[in-house]
């Protein structure tokens, strides 16, 4: 039921976690302009938040859209700190 969803949403969430810190210390490091580092964190959380709406109210498609927003922000920072 729901709470098990919202278990495995709060699951994955921090199964994210690490991809994204990694590509903000990268960005950091590789010396991104901070506002385009701050655009990415944004639309990371934002994105992750409607993923977990979506997946506590067992809405698979548009929470796979929200992950694969979410995960588009990560991979800018990976492809901007390069």
């Amino acid at each position: 039921g729901m709470r098990l969803r919202a278990d495995a949403a709060q699951k994955n969430s921090f199964e994210a976690f690490a991809f994204f810190a990694a590509g903000i210390v990268l960005a950091l490091q590789a010396g991104v302009e901070g506002d385009a580092i701050t655009q990415c964190g944004w639309a990371f959380v934002l994105m992750r938040i409607l993923y977990i709406v979506c997946y506590v109210a067992d809405q698979a498609l548009l929470r796979s859209v929200f992950w694969g927003f979410a995960m588009a922000a990560v991979v800018r920072l990976y492809v901007l700190a390069l």
